[in-house]
Protein backbone atom coordinates (compact mmCIF):
# COMPACT_ATOMS: atom_id res chain seq x y z
CA UNK A 1 0.00 0.00 0.00
CA UNK A 2 1.12 3.60 -0.59
CA UNK A 3 0.68 6.73 1.46
CA UNK A 4 2.18 9.96 2.76
CA UNK A 5 3.67 10.66 6.18
CA UNK A 6 1.23 12.93 8.03
CA UNK A 7 3.72 13.61 10.85
CA UNK A 8 6.55 11.83 12.62
CA UNK A 9 8.04 12.71 16.01
CA UNK A 10 11.73 11.75 15.89
CA UNK A 11 12.24 12.11 19.63
CA UNK A 12 9.32 9.84 20.53
CA UNK A 13 9.91 7.50 17.59
CA UNK A 14 6.41 7.33 16.14
CA UNK A 15 3.97 9.08 13.85
CA UNK A 16 1.12 8.59 11.42
CA UNK A 17 0.79 7.81 7.72
CA UNK A 18 -2.21 8.83 5.60
CA UNK A 19 -2.89 6.00 3.13
CA UNK A 20 -3.60 6.88 -0.50
CA UNK A 21 -6.88 4.91 -0.37
CA UNK A 22 -8.39 7.59 1.90
CA UNK A 23 -8.90 5.30 4.89
CA UNK A 24 -7.94 6.23 8.46
CA UNK A 25 -4.40 7.32 9.31
CA UNK A 26 -2.10 4.50 10.36
CA UNK A 27 0.22 4.46 13.36
CA UNK A 28 3.90 3.83 12.54
CA UNK A 29 6.71 3.10 15.00
CA UNK A 30 10.38 3.70 14.20
CA UNK A 31 11.15 -0.01 14.66
CA UNK A 32 8.91 -0.79 11.66
CA UNK A 33 10.76 1.54 9.25
CA UNK A 34 13.09 -0.19 6.80
CA UNK A 35 16.13 2.08 6.88
CA UNK A 36 19.87 1.88 7.23
CA UNK A 37 20.93 3.51 10.48
CA UNK A 38 18.54 6.11 11.83
CA UNK A 39 14.84 5.17 11.56
CA UNK A 40 12.80 8.29 10.87
CA UNK A 41 10.31 9.71 8.39
CA UNK A 42 9.88 13.21 7.02
CA UNK A 43 6.51 14.95 7.06
CA UNK A 44 4.96 14.71 3.57
CA UNK A 45 7.30 11.89 2.52
CA UNK A 46 5.83 9.28 0.14
CA UNK A 47 6.09 5.77 1.56
CA UNK A 48 5.02 2.20 0.93
CA UNK A 49 3.97 -0.17 3.70
CA UNK A 50 1.99 -3.21 4.73
CA UNK A 51 -1.04 -2.89 6.99
CA UNK A 52 -1.00 -5.06 10.11
CA UNK A 53 -2.76 -5.13 13.47
CA UNK A 54 -1.37 -4.50 16.95
CA UNK A 55 -2.22 -6.61 20.01
CA UNK A 56 -5.41 -4.60 20.52
CA UNK A 57 -6.69 -5.03 16.95
CA UNK A 58 -5.76 -1.50 15.83
CA UNK A 59 -4.27 -1.02 12.38
CA UNK A 60 -0.65 0.00 11.98
CA UNK A 61 1.88 0.37 9.17
CA UNK A 62 4.75 -2.15 9.06
CA UNK A 63 7.66 -2.76 6.67
CA UNK A 64 7.67 0.96 5.84
CA UNK A 65 9.93 1.92 2.91
CA UNK A 66 10.29 4.68 0.38
CA UNK A 67 8.64 4.32 -3.06
CA UNK A 68 9.36 0.98 -4.78
CA UNK A 69 11.11 -0.33 -1.66
CA UNK A 70 13.72 2.43 -1.60
CA UNK A 71 15.34 3.53 1.64
CA UNK A 72 13.35 6.28 3.36
CA UNK A 73 14.66 9.84 3.21
CA UNK A 74 16.90 10.69 6.15
CA UNK A 75 18.87 13.92 6.22
CA UNK A 76 22.15 14.34 8.08
CA UNK A 77 20.31 16.75 10.34
CA UNK A 78 17.86 14.00 11.27
CA UNK A 79 20.51 11.34 11.81
CA UNK A 80 22.46 13.30 14.47
CA UNK A 81 21.03 16.11 16.53
CA UNK A 82 23.36 17.55 19.14
CA UNK A 83 20.56 19.36 20.97
CA UNK A 84 18.79 16.07 21.74
CA UNK A 85 21.81 14.57 23.53
CA UNK A 86 21.83 14.32 27.30
CA UNK A 87 23.92 16.77 29.32
CA UNK A 88 26.36 13.98 30.20
CA UNK A 89 26.87 13.16 26.51
CA UNK A 90 27.47 16.82 25.68
CA UNK A 91 30.04 17.13 28.49
CA UNK A 92 31.83 13.98 27.29
CA UNK A 93 31.97 15.29 23.71
CA UNK A 94 33.30 18.65 24.91
CA UNK A 95 35.92 16.92 27.10
CA UNK A 96 37.04 14.77 24.15
CA UNK A 97 37.42 17.83 21.92
CA UNK A 98 39.42 19.70 24.58
CA UNK A 99 41.63 16.66 25.17
CA UNK A 100 42.29 16.34 21.43
CA UNK A 101 43.28 20.03 21.24
CA UNK A 102 45.63 19.68 24.23
CA UNK A 103 47.25 16.54 22.78
CA UNK A 104 47.76 18.24 19.41
CA UNK A 105 49.18 21.37 21.07
CA UNK A 106 51.67 19.31 23.11
CA UNK A 107 52.64 17.28 20.05
CA UNK A 108 53.35 20.38 17.95
CA UNK A 109 55.17 22.09 20.84
CA UNK A 110 57.47 19.09 21.36
CA UNK A 111 58.07 18.42 17.65
CA UNK A 112 58.87 22.07 16.80
CA UNK A 113 61.22 22.84 19.69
Amino acid sequence: MKGVVKWFNEQKGFGFITPDDGKSDLFVHQSLIQSEGFHSLGDGESVEFVIDFDDFGRTKAVDVTGPDGAVVQVTLNQSFRFHTLSLTSKILILAAVILAIVVLAVYFYVSHR
